[in-house]
């Protein structure tokens, strides 16, 4: 009687320990950041791109260094960021550029983290500044407003710069949470489409961040950008980067 009651016993706790592994899994989290005036967030980059010069592509590959210094916390949430590219040293059709540091660029953000004021782009920037503006929508990751769950999805909506009159939606989802190198990481996927007001076309976008919950700040991300009109011509790229440095003032 014992060698068949004890599997039982041993397969309702199994059973039982699964329920309540699944239930915590799906109970719904609070997304959010906890950034403080003075913080530096430096990320190392490489990318791989193809651009449209002089009617052909040339493909190319960019390492660069990008700092975002946090300048101000504001009542309620909003951040006031100054963004800086630290230089980058770019190889297409058989030439080795190296550009230098460039600009810094002041960003505001509300609490959720979308963009709501942008600075003008720093010199040498080959996209216009309307694109420019579009880019930098879609390079913050955008938390909800609500808890939730791995699978959900959420949007938000803004004026599209490159467009007077139209509209972009950038669709945001939480996939889930990743192990880590040092903590369980919150894994965000970000998708947009807008147009770009050049020959019809339209930019696509697509982000996947690994993100630390401890500040809300993303500890690795791969970005791919496709049809974004330059001064040369159409520019597809991605972008991998890890985060570097961060320091507290």
């Amino acid at each position: 009687m014992r060698k068949v009651f004890l599997p039982v016993v041993l397969s309702i706790v199994a059973c039982a320990a699964s329920s309540f592994a699944a239930l915590a899994e799906d109970k719904p989290i609070t997304l959010s950041r906890t950034l403080k005036a003075g913080q530096v967030i430096r990320y190392k980059a490489s990318s791989t791109f193809t651009i449209n010069m002089n009617g052909s592509d040339a493909e190319g590959t960019v390492t660069d260094t990008e700092r975002t210094t946090v300048k101000e916390v504001k009542d309620g949430g909003d951040l006031v960021l100054e963004v800086v590219s630290e230089g980058a040293h770019i190889t297409v059709a058989g030439m080795e550029i190296d550009r230098p540091m460039g600009d810094p660029v002041l960003h505001t953000h509300d609490k959720q983290g979308k963009l709501t004021k942008i600075g003008a782009p720093p010199e040498g920037t080959i996209t216009s500044p309307e694109v420019t503006h579009l880019l930098a929508i879609f390079n913050w990751t955008i938390f909800p407003e609500k808890p939730v769950k791995p699978g959900d999805s959420w949007e938000a909506e803004f004026d599209n710069p490159a467009v007077k009159g139209k509209k972009v939606t950038v669709k945001t989802t939480f996939v889930g949470i990743e192990k880590g190198d040092k903590a369980d990481l919150w894994k965000i996927k970000s998708v947009a489409t807008a147009e770009s007001g050049v020959d019809n076309g339209k930019i696509e976008h697509e982000n996947v961040s690994w993100i630390d919950p401890a500040q809300g700040v993303a500890v690795k991300y791969e970005t791919t950008q496709k049809n974004v009109p330059t001064m040369y011509g159409l520019f597809t790229s991605t972008r991998k980067a890890e985060l570097v440095k961060e320091d507290k003032k």
